[in-house]
């Protein structure tokens, strides 16, 4: 292994980035202590290390700046100006009780990293809907070192179909320090039906994503929204035979039980109806506004919806009535034909389509259009050009009268693709109602394009005589297919009149070959506008046979390497060759995904995998060919291999080659030693008898990814050994006596052949974030405002932006921060908060709906930061406040019962004593019956802290108050007890002297377990199930 080296934890300006909101919830659960002024911060504790322990001594920094922290005593509060809606500070900090200057601290230079920040803003605060929704993501390295290899993740309300390519790119951008760089991208929304669009990007450096490397991972992550109004209106109508031909719907006309649709709208929508017994059907009362198009489909139905009726509008709060005719399809009586006026053309020449319409109806045709390919294949005229206007199908149309045929000629020129696939085509439906095809009747045509000679000659033996009545096929210069035939006579002449340009083989079919060559095949040059002469001399041969469609594929791939490096590049080479006979064909890649396929951007397969566009793609003639280079990765969580697999298919029969392609994969490896220690003099390093044994450290990371889990030993380490090498995490729970620096970063680097030694240097809780809250008042009226005192202190060397988070359990009488908190809001954007500075405010809220039959109001917070991914760290001591709302009262059951067993065992004719919690003095007592039910008749509504008289101690099963007297409750509060010390009344006790020991348990007497953590560990998650801590880590900044 490599020299040894230190990591330590307490650089400046350095925040975790996932450390658990979980304590929060279970304050708010059991009863957490209320937060006070900040403890002591002359309070140190000194542990005495175990005689086998000696300190490792830091390593000496590259520079050795002095730096003596000043003492704790806070400086004057930052001045803040805060908009409107955010509270106004009403009182100045407390300044936290000086104490001596600490022992000089000198620390290591800090290391120079990247700190991306990333914004992201739409062109536009709002867009019409089916648009092209814009917006620019702008990423800045803040930081001291190039941000190498930048990658993203993004998501949202859109599909991206502009820019996304750049987002993919493995490795990604390098981006120098103070340098900025733009995106550009677009996309329509997935969800056509919102009114609002969200998108969310988030920039990383390097191929792990977890953990982030970057010290500020909070502002790694850019979001916006913007607003997709939508108009709504309504449709209804009927769909009737005119029977007697008057125009207009009569009753009776309606037709029953049938099928009604309509697609169009902004955006674009897709609506169906059925007709009831009269005819009548309705599309809904939320249809968007916009142009509609109503068909009817329906097995066996002769009918479509009457010309000039099958189009409508929908208008904001408009109910839209349709009146929806039936009538036999025009193709009854309609005959259109296309026709070119050539068989072939010239990539030059002009181009003549006649269309002839015949009505061989009774009555005359108006409006008769075409409606034409808008999107045609290559080669394809879409039929919507000028020449076309007579048939346009947003114009008048052409009128045909009974038994009519009108002829019209149309001029056009050859489309620059048709050269390329050899022919040109157009197809059109003809009907008279507009676009709505529904009913009409198709036509269309074909001809070559290129250019043209003619072939003549003669066919003999090697020996000189004529070979008559011999077939000979000319191949088709890209599919090798016949394209013409001939036979041979009179002597062995044979002639081609049209032939394409270029060298064209020819067979003589049977037992020949060229006598010459001894191929299957005679090769002619073909000239256009010419006719050239040849003489085929044919040899004894195997049989030469007509070719016939055939799809082969040849693939050739590989990896560039045999075994690579997980933290390296993988690049694969792909190449596909058709093989086959026949026309061009579409070639295409399916991916077969195993656990080991390579990372890498399926944007570099190209039109081999349209994976966006799917009916687009690669065509290839047979013979050529397409290839790709693909750059990837390993993936981090398989440690020892990388694959590529899938299939490579080609035409239309399933034809298709298998892609197969492994290599090993291996990993550098290195050992790493997490120290944990208490800084009690706040020297900022580890020193003799500040060691911390017996805590449980979790480290997460490196490449393959892998989860470790230990206890620190006697020295206060935890030791990992043979781990691979990359980016770490570090989780160690801590008790409450102890607390992470504000500036805590949380990750560390290990190299392959490394030995690093990662510090985790706690701090008494004084030294990082106190909160304190508390009412202005011990009591409220139901209809009051209450008041809440917030002061916040920052009592650390570090900038922060606090996040707080209240409430929790639903509660419906404790407050939550919403928008009154201004930026402590709890999806706010947080409050800066200098080093060495403290801020307070007071908030105005709204009573809480329940307080008034609770009888109470509180406030339980947490104060902390918040991570790129909206996760809530806790800093500060959860602080609480409670206030008294008095007024109501309620006559409340409950029962005294025998814990813990399966059944509810009730306890009788026992004295139950209710205590304020706050004074402890009695306020109603009753005695239990045979079942242990007891009642309190008009008790005042609040919770109260329970005592049972005789040998029974209370016992805490559930979470909230231990009995509460709720107005509108309706089921007995349950008391549950097991035996212990006999309780006296204690309004019978002597002044001076105290129950016996089976008395009360207060809602804070768990309060002090002092158990925390850093990270989220399973015990974390479990905790995390309820409370703040859910709702904190489930919510993102907005």
């Amino acid at each position: 292994m490599s020299r040894s080296t230190v990591a330590r934890a307490n650089s400046a300006g350095r925040i975790t980035r996932a450390v658990t909101a979980g304590a929060v919830a279970l304050a708010v659960t059991l009863g957490g202590p209320i937060a006070s002024a900040p403890a002591s911060a002359q309070e140190t504790t000194t542990t005495t290390p175990a005689a086998t322990t000696t300190p490792s001594a830091p390593e000496p920094p590259t520079e050795t700046p002095v730096e003596t922290t000043t003492p704790t005593t806070a400086e004057p509060p930052v001045e803040t100006t805060s908009p409107p809606a955010q509270p106004e500070p009403t009182t100045p900090p407390a300044e936290p009780d000086p104490v001596p200057p600490a022992e000089p601290r000198v620390e290591a230079a800090p290391v120079p990293r990247a700190d991306l920040k990333v914004s992201l803003a739409f062109d536009r605060d709002e867009y019409p809907p089916d648009s092209d929704i814009g917006f620019t993501v702008t990423v800045r390295n803040a930081g001291a070192a190039p941000a190498v290899d930048v990658r993203f993740t993004h998501w949202g309300d859109l599909r991206l179909t502009t820019g996304a390519g750049e987002l993919r790119h493995f490795p990604g951008p390098t981006i120098a320090p103070g340098e900025t760089k733009t995106y550009r991208l677009a996309g329509r929304q997935s969800i056509p039906l919102y009114d609002r669009v969200e998108y969310s990007l988030t920039a990383y450096t390097g191929r792990q994503s977890l953990p982030d490397m970057d010290p500020t991972p909070e502002d790694n992550t850019g979001r916006d929204s913007t607003r997709v109004p939508l108009t709504w209106g309504a449709a209804r109508g009927v769909l009737y035979r005119d029977a007697d031909g008057d125009g207009a719907f009569d009753e009776g006309e309606g037709v029953p039980d049938s099928p009604v649709y309509a697609d169009g709208g902004l955006p674009a929508t897709w609506l169906n109806g059925r007709t009831d017994a009269t005819g009548r059907f309705t599309f809904g009362p939320d249809v968007p506004t916009g142009r509609y198009r109503a068909y009817l489909i329906e097995h066996g139905n002769p009918f479509v919806i009457a010309p000039g009726h099958a189009e409508f509008t929908v208008e904001q709060g408009v109910t839209t009535e349709l009146a929806l005719p039936m009538a036999s399809p025009v193709l009854e009586v309609l005959r259109p034909k296309l026709e070119f006026d050539r068989e072939s053309y010239r990539p030059t020449d002009p181009v003549g389509i006649a269309v002839t319409l015949t009505n061989t109806g009774a009555t005359a045709l108006t409006g008769v259009v075409a409606v034409c390919d808008e999107e045609p294949d290559e080669g394809r005229l879409p039929g919507n050009g000028p020449a076309w206007a007579a048939l346009s199908p947003d114009g008048p149309g052409v009128t045909l009268a009974a038994g009519e045929t009108k002829v019209l000629t149309i001029t056009e020129t050859v489309p620059e693709d048709a050269a390329a696939v050899g022919r040109i085509g157009v197809a059109c439906h003809f009907g008279n109602s507009g676009r709505s095809t529904a009913g009409y009747i198709g036509s269309s045509d074909f001809a070559e394009v290129g250019w043209f000679g003619a072939v003549e000659g003669t066919v003999r033996h090697a020996d000189g005589a004529p070979l008559d009545d011999a077939r000979l096929v000319a191949l088709d210069q890209r599919s090798g297919l016949p394209v013409a035939e001939t036979r041979s006579h009179d002597g062995g002449e044979f002639s081609f009149a049209k032939l394409p340009a270029g060298r064209t083989k020819v067979l003589v079919l049977g037992e020949y070959r060229d006598a010459a060559t001894g191929d299957g095949w005679f090769t002619v040059d073909v000239v256009a506008d010419t006719t050239t002469r040849v003489e085929f001399e044919v040899a004894s041969g195997p049989e030469v046979t007509e070719p016939v469609e055939v799809d082969k594929l040849e693939v050739t791939a590989s990896f560039d390497k045999t075994e690579y490096d997980i933290a390296g590049t993988v690049t694969a080479r792909v190449k596909v060759t058709n093989a086959g006979v026949g026309p061009r064909s579409p070639v295409r890649f399916v991916p077969e995904w195993v656990p080991s396929t390579m990372s890498y951007n399926w944007d570099q397969w190209g039109p081999l995998y349209p994976f966006q566009i799917p009916t687009e793609g690669l065509y290839l003639w047979p013979g050529e060919s397409y290839e790709v280079t693909l750059v990837g990765e390993p993936r981090p969580w398989i440690g020892d291999l990388v694959s590529l697999k899938g299939r490579i298919t080609v035409g239309t029969h399933g034809a298709s080659v298998p892609l197969d392609l492994s290599a090993a994969v291996s990993h550098g490896v290195g050992d790493a030693t997490i120290l944990v220690y208490g800084d009690a003099n706040a020297n900022g390093v580890f020193d003799a008898g500040e060691v911390l044994p017996h805590l449980d450290v979790t480290v997460e990371g490196g490449l393959p990814t892998e989860f470790h889990r230990g206890i620190t030993d006697a020295a206060g380490r935890y030791r990992l050994q043979d781990v691979p090498a990359g980016n770490y995490r570090v989780r160690a729970s801590h008790s409450s006596s102890w607390a992470l620096p504000i500036d805590f970063y949380d990750r560390f680097t290990l190299a392959a052949n490394g030995d690093l030694t990662f510090e985790i240097g706690l701090v008494r809780p004084a030294k990082t974030l106190t909160a304190v809250i508390a009412w202005d008042k011990p009591a409220y009226q139901p209809d009051e405002r209450p008041r809440l005192n917030v002061t916040i202190t920052n009592n650390s060397l570090a900038d922060v932006t606090v996040h707080a988070v209240c409430g929790g359990l639903g509660t419906p009488y404790q407050i939550e921060n919403g928008e009154e908190w201004g930026p402590l809001n709890e999806v706010g954007e947080g409050l800066p908060l200098a080093a060495r500075r403290s801020w307070s405010t007071t908030v105005e809220e709204t009573m809480p709906v329940g307080s008034p039959d609770h009888g109470l109001i509180t406030a339980t917070c947490a104060f902390g930061t918040r991570d790129a991914d909206g996760r809530f760290r806790e800093l500060a001591p959860i602080a609480r406040a409670k206030a008294k709302v008095p007024g109501a009262v309620w006559t409340t059951t409950g029962r005294v019962v025998e814990c813990c067993g399966r059944q509810s065992v009730g306890v009788p004719n026992v004295t139950v004593l209710l205590l304020d919690p706050d004074t402890n003095e009695t306020v109603a007592r009753a005695t239990a019956d045979a079942h242990g039910m007891l009642t309190f008749p008009d008790l005042a509504v609040g919770h109260y802290t329970p005592l049972v008289l005789g040998p029974w101690r209370v016992v805490r099963f559930h979470e909230g108050p231990l009995f509460a007297a709720v107005r509108g409750a309706t089921e007995p509060e349950l008391i549950a007890v097991e035996p212990g010390p006999v309780v006296v009344d204690p309004d019978a006790t002597p002044p001076g002297d105290t129950p016996a020991g089976g008395g009360p348990i207060g809602d804070d007497a768990l309060a002090t377990t002092g158990a925390s953590v850093l990270g989220l560990g399973l015990i974390g998650l479990v905790l995390l199930a309820f409370g703040i801590g859910a709702r904190a880590l489930g919510r993102r900044p907005v």
